[in-house]
């Protein structure tokens, strides 16, 4: 079975899913543990325990993009070949104003101006995340979409400043 899974060409091969957005958790779940049970090191062949070792971590690295919305939808364009680092430079001024919001609620100490700004930032980043979601899954993949994760990964950060 290692050799097997060591073939896998991406995330979605490795745990035999769909290159789709949405993902059945319950399968999802229920093939990570099957795949970590499989590969653990304590339980491989002694001529495959150092396939075992990298092939679980490849296993866990694959169960973290595909496990969160926006590293999925990333990972998928990715497989299509488009770049999701840039944001159009409309939602880029947006993301100024945000920050500049940000930055002057953090100067002022004002921490309900600082919640406003994180809870506008989360209402949007949800609405990019659904939208990411519907078209990935209509079997778009456009640079305006991968600009459209590139926006997400701006606006994430502001959560967290």
């Amino acid at each position: 079975m290692i050799d097997a899974l060591a073939r896998a060409r991406n995330h979605f091969e490795l745990f035999d899913l769909p290159v789709r957005f949405s993902l059945d958790r319950r399968l999802f779940e229920s093939r990570y543990l099957e795949l970590a049970r499989a590969t653990h090191p304590d339980f491989a062949p002694a001529d495959q325990q150092a396939a075992a070792i990298s092939l679980l971590a490849r296993i866990n690295e694959a169960y973290a993009v595909l496990g969160d919305d926006l590293s999925r939808a990333k990972y998928i364009l990715q497989l299509a070949g488009l770049d999701s680092d840039r944001a159009s430079p409309e939602a880029m001024a947006r993301v100024f104003g945000l920050r500049e919001r940000l930055s002057q609620a953090q100067s002022d100490d004002d921490s309900e101006g600082l919640e406003a700004v994180r809870h506008e930032a989360r209402e949007w980043l949800s609405q990019i995340v659904q939208e990411l979601g519907r078209r990935i899954d209509g079997g778009e993949r456009t640079a305006g979409l991968a600009q459209l994760a590139g926006t997400a990964k701006y606006v994430a950060r502001i959560m967290t400043s």
